[in-house]
């Protein structure tokens, strides 16, 4: 059997969140789409919620930012975060590609 072993300031900060329990773990799908030179993306299950970036690391990093954002700017205001659907729900077309989220707040 091998192990992987990832020794990074991002994991160990990674770890001790999960260790936290506080700590709250979100999964929703979001559909990306590629225009003119740039990707953007929507969470079909959060009303306005959207992100951009310049690449796929850009937009998979912003996507997983504006999720932590919305979810606990909705909290702060007493809503309930409402029910993520199953990515197989989700129909994309040409380019477009869909993937869950997570995010840890």
């Amino acid at each position: 059997m091998s192990y992987l072993l990832i020794d990074t300031e991002e994991w160990r900060k990674s770890f001790n969140n999960r260790a936290n329990k506080n700590t709250r773990t979100i999964y929703y799908p979001a559909i990306f789409h590629y225009e003119n030179g740039g990707y953007w993306c929507e969470f079909p299950d959060l009303s306005g919620c959207f992100s951009q970036g310049d690449s796929v690391i850009d937009i998979l990093e912003n996507a997983k930012k504006t999720l932590v954002f919305y979810t606990k700017s909705i909290l702060e205001r007493g809503i309930n975060i409402p029910n993520a659907r199953s990515i197989l729900e989700i129909k994309t077309n040409g380019e477009d590609f869909a993937s869950y989220i997570v995010a840890e707040f």
